[in-house]
């Protein structure tokens, strides 16, 4: 049975942004068309076109996951994603670290299972033909999502520019990036492939992006604790299904590609220059990073708390938990 799918489930125009950094308060809006998570019921997975994120839509899609098991809801980006987490609408979510630590810093207990891969110029803020450097940036208009992930590459843009936030103007968007581009009157842009190959494509210029920021952006699969129990086979069963089609287009590119260019909205041909930027961990790395006292994901998340601490509200103390990351859930090594 294939899965069953909800197609890019967005919130309402008049909802509450997930805006940590002004303060996450109160009941917020729910996403249309999902109701409240109950037991027994399918384990609820948001995701978005992420290409690290791929493999398991694909694998969800081919039937892999039994309807039965999995509801994937699928969003415009990031920002929608996370609040579809925060108001507590699913169960996992494909996150950056970063909006993951956010959402524990406003109480949501959720864990990594699973690493989708690290960002190695995957994230890039873009300027316009006029803009030659991070320098140009001053007096700029400069388009972001609302999330932690931007919060992070912005303040590490403006480090590495020798500028202060207040020397930029800030714009916020939601859904797609090309589109804001081509509306919202932006000098710059932050935004993760597809959309940084569809905006070089249209004349603008990477000036940073997350080669600087060496194993700080990292996509993961955070599940609410509670979660867990009642979905561990399930669970293993979606990680190991991720795997098959990361495999399948490891060995045979060729085919593979035309399937994942129609998720990620672009040729079959240009699949590849979509994912390049990304280290991809297979099972074995994984289970490396992911198994205690992994000591990688443990130093960004100290360094991202640092970076999200006065906006966020982010304790470190509150972070440092031995079963923050779990490789419980990853296929047997065999």
């Amino acid at each position: 049975m294939a899965v069953d799918v909800i197609q890019r489930a967005s919130l309402a125009p008049s909802r509450r942004r997930f805006l940590s950094w002004m303060g996450l308060g109160g009941a917020m809006a729910t996403l249309p068309m999902l109701s409240a998570c109950e037991p027994g019921s399918p384990l609820r997975v948001v995701l978005h076109d992420w290409p690290g994120y791929a493999f398991m839509r694909l694998a969800l899609r081919q039937g892999l996951v039994s309807g039965d098991e999995v509801t994937l809801v699928e969003t415009e980006g990031m920002a929608d994603s996370v609040e579809a987490m925060a108001s507590g609408q699913v169960d996992a979510a494909a996150l950056t670290l970063d909006n993951l630590i956010a959402l524990r810093a406003q109480g949501v207990d959720a864990v990594v299972v699973l690493l989708f891969d690290v960002s190695s110029g995957g994230d890039a803020l873009l300027g316009g033909p006029h803009l030659t450097s991070l320098a140009d940036l001053r007096g700029a208009r400069v388009g972001v999502e609302n999330t932690a992930l931007s919060a992070v590459m912005l303040d590490r843009a403006l480090a590495a520019g020798g500028l202060q936030r207040a020397e930029i103007e800030v714009a916020h968007f939601t859904g797609s990036a090309e589109a804001a581009w081509a509306s919202a009157n932006l000098d710059a842009v932050l935004t993760y492939q597809p959309a940084v190959e569809a905006l070089r494509q249209r004349g603008l210029r990477v000036l940073f992006d997350s080669r600087q920021t060496p194993f700080l952006i990292v996509d993961v699969l955070a599940v609410r604790r509670e979660a867990l129990g009642s979905n561990a086979a399930t669970l293993r069963r979606l990680i190991r299904g991720h795997f098959a089609v990361q495999r399948q287009w490891r060995e045979d590119p060729l085919n593979s590609n035309f399937a994942l260019a129609s998720l990620l909205g672009v040729d079959a041909q240009q699949v590849h220059g979509v994912f390049r930027g990304l280290n991809i961990p297979d099972e074995r790395f994984n289970r490396q990073y992911l198994t205690a006292p992994a000591r990688e994901l443990n130093e960004a998340t100290q360094t991202l708390c640092g970076i999200l601490r006065d906006e966020r509200g982010c304790d470190t103390s509150a972070l440092s938990l031995p079963g923050l990351f779990l490789p419980d859930y990853l296929p047997e090594p065999g």
